[in-house]
């Protein structure tokens, strides 16, 4: 890393020491390096732009988190509450099943079917967040597709000057000259392949972000409503009791859709995430790559190429050095963007697997009970005591989960909350990297008009 910055800062010393050149090139020269430099400037904006899109598409709606996480936890908390007094209740009277407080089952379902309401409510919030905020991105022409069409359209300009740049260079008579302006040019060409190919990353992160979130949001809301269900049947069962087994039933359903939630969401992203960056590059007509290491390797061979070469005039050489010496500075400063993000990338896959694992077990504990309340309705429904102690061990999984999903949610938004404020201090969030990056694409546009002048 150490290494890095040195090599960054000496490019850095070198670019700011680029003298300026007065015109002494040939008519032809003079269109070959316009037409070089309208290629650097145009990729360097075609970056900004799509930063500026990376920006917009990750930026989540106002007050989500901390309105979900509240809404999440008053409904962790009604469940918990729930079923505190219902095991409390059952576990006082398991050998006297008849003075099972009736009044008090009756609150705590109602309790319980309060807080599905929460928990589903919260999601449905953010379903219909996400649907509203993509309308208003479509409208405004800042959703995914426009954006796409927007980069197509620049890298066309851009595809149209390199040809006219290569026919140009072509017709100067000095062979190695030739050579030299043509691995230039490809050097350009790989410059935009890069742009392209984090393009096709941001694009393909923001569609699947959000179908991925959108599928969680439907599933969490599916589960809820069934599980709202159950509460309904069971609130009936109370007076009959053969409508137990029904609400159990329900119950069995959603607790499924709880489950897979978590998890299908994150394949989904995944499998999205592959979808959608492949149907870009068929789309565009593009092969998708990293040309970073061919691109390095190319300026390196250049580089030397060029000191050893008296093909082209000194001046013509020297510029074509000192852009070779902005795009390795580029290189240097992405190369630090990189693995800032890279460690950022790994926190967000440690969060998304704890997530994995969290949810199916707590919902699997909600399952464990629905099937022992199933048990106690069907087989052990003419033995009132060994129903009712099956009925207090139902109440135990649920118990412990509801109390693990509150302090669980509360642990992770206290870490990610800190986690935030180091990173702000840090200047190391992926908004302050993200005005970094402009800031380098900033010096390298003051950097080549030197040049040209």
């Amino acid at each position: 890393m150490l290494k890095s910055l040195l090599l960054c800062l000496l490019l850095a010393i070198h670019v700011c020491a680029i003298p300026a050149q007065a015109s002494v090139f040939s008519g032809k020269e003079e269109q070959i390096e316009q037409y070089t430099t309208e290629i650097l400037l145009k990729e360097i904006d075609l970056e900004r732009y799509y930063n500026k899109y990376r920006l917009f598409s990750s930026k989540d709606p106002k007050y989500r988190y901390r309105r979900y996480f509240l809404l999440q936890q008053t409904a962790a908390g009604l469940t918990l509450g729930s079923y505190i007094a219902s095991c409390a209740d059952l576990g006082k009277n398991l050998t006297t099943p008849d003075r099972i407080s009736v009044p008090l089952a009756e609150r705590t379902t109602k309790i319980g079917f309060l807080g599905v309401i929460f928990q589903g409510g919260s999601s449905a919030i953010e379903l219909a967040s996400n649907v509203s905020t993509a309308v208003k991105h479509k409208v405004k022409k800042i959703d995914p597709k426009s954006t796409a069409k927007n980069v197509q359209s620049r890298l066309a300009e851009i595809d149209s000057l390199m040809v006219q740049r290569n026919a140009l260079v072509q017709q100067l008579d000095n062979k190695e000259g030739i050579e030299i302006l043509l691995a230039e040019g490809r050097v350009l060409k790989y410059f935009r392949d890069w742009c392209l190919n984090e393009f096709a990353d941001i694009y393909a992160d923001a569609k699947s972000y959000q179908a991925s979130n959108s599928i969680y949001y439907v599933l969490d809301v599916t589960s809820a409503t069934l599980y709202g269900a159950s509460y309904l049947i069971s609130l009936r069962a109370l007076d009959k009791p053969h409508l137990f087994n029904p609400a159990a039933k329900v119950g069995i359903v959603g607790d499924g859709f709880g489950i897979v939630s978590a998890p299908l969401s994150s394949w989904s992203y995944s499998y999205l995430y592959k979808h959608h960056r492949k149907k870009l590059g068929i789309n565009m007509k593009e092969k998708l790559y990293d040309p970073e290491e061919i691109a390095k390797t190319e300026i390196l061979a250049l580089k030397s190429k060029i000191e050893k070469s008296d093909a082209l005039s000194k001046p013509l050489l020297s510029n074509i050095h000192a852009r070779l010496s902005i795009i390795d500075f580029w290189s240097c400063e992405f190369d630090e963007y990189i693995s800032k993000t890279t460690v950022e990338d790994r926190r967000f896959q440690k969060v998304a697997l704890q997530s994995n694992i969290s949810g199916p077990i707590i919902s699997t504990a909600f399952l464990a009970q629905d099937i022992m309340a199933l048990v106690a309705a069907n087989s052990l429904k003419n033995n009132l005591m060994k129903s009712t102690t099956v009925g207090f061990i139902s109440t135990i999984p649920p118990l412990v989960a509801s109390g693990a999903s509150l302090l669980l949610t509360s642990y992770w938004a206290a870490d990610e909350g800190i986690h935030q404020h180091i990173l702000k201090k840090k200047g190391h969030t992926p908004e302050q990297l993200i005005q970094k990056r402009f800031a380098v694409l900033g010096e390298m546009e003051t950097k080549l008009q030197r040049i040209e002048k």
